[in-house]
């Protein structure tokens, strides 16, 4: 069966949780930008955040056959 996760925090996952939802039939992941529980006290943080939900995850997942929406 294939599916699409519409609310996966990819963030704090590990690289292997691609690979499995993939071979469990997933072919795309919906990720939520979130508070992480305390002010980001900088523009270099919140750039970080912004680069890791924009650039790194859709690359992790592309690895896996897998695309990356995220909404931000």
């Amino acid at each position: 069966m294939r599916y699409i996760e519409p609310h996966a925090h990819m963030l704090s996952r590990v690289t292997d949780d691609y690979e499995r939802m993939a071979l469990a039939g997933c072919r795309a992941v919906c990720e939520p930008a979130f508070w992480a529980g305390f002010d980001r006290g900088s523009v270099e943080s919140f750039r970080d955040y912004f680069l890791q939900l924009t650039e790194y995850e859709p690359r992790r997942a592309a690895r896996h056959g897998l695309r990356h929406f995220s909404s931000t």
